[in-house]
């Protein structure tokens, strides 16, 4: 773990960033106070193929399910499903 000071992070903001992307933990202080730190994200991104046989999937299991659907004459998506847009009646003229 690395500890600076506020105005020395302020100096060595790219430095401490490279740090911390290398799993290094760096403590901001002021004053002997600790005021934030800088930690690598918990979680990792997607790698973009990870991300591809996701989506695959996801096109998979939907098409499995609107088959399903289909054979249970049941329509898919459901009418009123969350994030299908329903059309409001025009007033008679």
């Amino acid at each position: 773990m690395t500890t600076v000071t506020l105005a020395d992070a302020c100096l060595r903001l790219p430095e401490l960033i490279g740090l911390v992307a290398r799993g290094e933990h760096v403590v901001i202080v002021q004053n002997g106070v600790a005021l934030a730190a800088l930690t690598p994200p918990a979680f990792a991104p997607a790698a973009p193929e990870t991300e591809a046989a996701r989506q695959e999937q996801i096109g998979t299991l939907s098409r499995m399910i609107a088959q399903w659907h289909e054979e249970d004459g049941i329509p898919f998506p459901p009418a009123g499903a969350p994030g299908e847009r329903v059309q409001p009646e025009s007033p008679a003229a």
